[in-house]
């Protein structure tokens, strides 16, 4: 395509050319792998959980988070008396970190929401503890945060060398625009979401025991209530708000490990890609394409500049 930025007619500005050369390149790279799936398990996924900490509602807190990795148990964190939020965001990373191996750069890790939520925790934390960070922001939206993080090995020679870590954030969200709850169920999940009394969660009560709390504390982001059959399988008494967190974000974790992992092999199957080899569902989509229905006599055209902007008002 060849612009004229001294003209604004449609005749000068949109030109067709050969794309042939420039699809080749994208659809080499697009090639399916059959080992991608089958023998990649660097995938991983991550949750945290905040509450409101002042009576304006404006601030919020990392109180618990955790993450699976390689299909493996997960690990669960809750902020400590006198710990700061960056630092349990801190702990959780560098556990992740420590059971990555060097040099591996296809490392990928899901949260639901990330690009609106969990990242502005993620990104204000980890810049205390030396990762190098990359962004990718579209639309005022995290796309996906590259974490590098160098380390200090002595060799076999005792010599010092510097080796990597490096994991891409994603959100699932950016593929599958539902809730967490709506997808588990939909890709009919042996992990469900359950119920939480997130309004319950505040600075005096991070580490409560006692009896339940009131119905009305259990609801879901969609302003859903707990039924009162659901609220009377929960035990009267001894409700310990630590250990009900872990349990909360841990079906929450395998709830969307296996949402992330369905996901991929529907695409897989049918498209023979991978989910993680993109960023969003639109990317996706140009992927299956170039991958499995693009010739190379195809001469497609492509709108830039001020006529792709102008389209983008509509």
């Amino acid at each position: 395509i060849i612009f004229d930025p001294n003209s604004n007619k449609l005749e000068d500005q949109l030109k067709y050319f050969d794309v042939e050369i420039i699809f080749d390149k994208m659809k080499e790279s697009a090639k399916p792998n059959s080992e991608r799936f089958v023998d990649n398990r660097n995938i991983g996924v991550f949750d945290l959980e905040t509450y409101f900490s002042d009576k304006n509602n404006s601030v919020q807190i990392v109180y618990a988070g955790g993450y699976i990795w390689n299909n493996q148990k997960e690990n669960l964190f809750y902020l400590k008396q006198n710990e700061e939020s960056y630092e349990l965001i801190g702990r959780i990373f560098l556990d992740l970190f420590d059971k990555l191996d060097f040099g591996k750069t296809k490392n990928y890790l899901f949260a639901h929401n990330f690009s609106k939520f969990d990242s502005y925790f993620i990104l204000d934390a980890l810049s205390f503890y030396k990762f190098e960070i990359k962004i990718i922001y579209k639309d005022n939206k995290f796309i996906s945060v590259i974490l590098n993080k160098k380390y200090q090995i002595l060799d076999k020679n005792n010599k010092i060398t510097v080796k990597n870590k490096k994991i891409t954030l994603l959100d699932s969200a950016l593929f599958l625009n539902s809730s967490l709850d709506a997808l588990a169920k939909d890709f009919n999940c042996d992990n469900l979401k359950g119920w939480f009394p997130y309004n319950f969660v505040n600075d005096d009560t991070l580490y409560y025991k006692g009896i339940k709390p009131p119905i009305e504390y259990f609801t879901r982001s969609n302003g859903n209530i707990i039924s009162e059959e659901d609220y009377n399988l929960i035990p009267d008494f001894n409700y310990d708000l630590v250990n009900e967190t872990n349990k909360y974000l841990s079906k929450d974790l395998n709830s969307l490990l296996e949402i992330v992992h369905k996901f991929n092999d529907l695409i897989y199957n049918n498209f023979g890609v991978n989910i993680y080899d993109a960023k969003t569902a639109s990317g996706l989509s140009l992927l299956v394409y170039m991958t499995n229905f693009y010739k190379n006599n195809f001469n497609i055209p492509i709108l830039k500049g001020w006529i792709e902007d102008y389209i983008r008002k509509a």
